[in-house]
């Protein structure tokens, strides 16, 4: 089983959450199945059992009110078309992925890096 590190980053700020996400070794992954594993893992956690979780856990849930709102299914078309219209960055192992075709090599332990992109302010 290898190891997906997954770090979040707003603009040029250091990582704000790290977690680990599991992939089967051999199984490629393209940026689409990354994005859509990642919104399925963060939809599950907000969804989950709340009472087995500590207090720091529960403070670094995602965005509850948004997946109340909406299936996991819709959540990762946004997220998708998001990615598509340049709303976050992401890049595995320092290399930028652009293409949600595109596939990445999933290593023992693979970094990635998800940056949601901030307008300048005033422009």
């Amino acid at each position: 089983m290898s190891h997906i590190v997954v770090h979040d980053q707003i603009g040029a700020r250091k990582p704000v959450r790290n977690f680990v996400m599991e992939w089967n070794d051999g199984v490629p992954c393209t940026v689409r199945e990354l994005i859509a594993e990642r919104v399925r893992y963060e939809y599950d956690k907000v969804h989950a059992d709340l009472s087995g979780l500590s207090a720091n856990e529960i403070v670094n849930l995602p965005n509850l009110f948004l997946f109340d709102k909406i299936s996991a299914e819709k959540a990762i078309e946004k997220a998708l078309s998001a990615f598509q219209k340049n709303g976050f960055m992401l890049f595995a192992d320092a290399r930028q992925l652009s293409d949600l075709d595109e596939t990445i090599a999933i290593m023992p332990r693979t970094d990635v890096t998800f940056i949601r992109l901030v307008p300048l302010k005033g422009g």
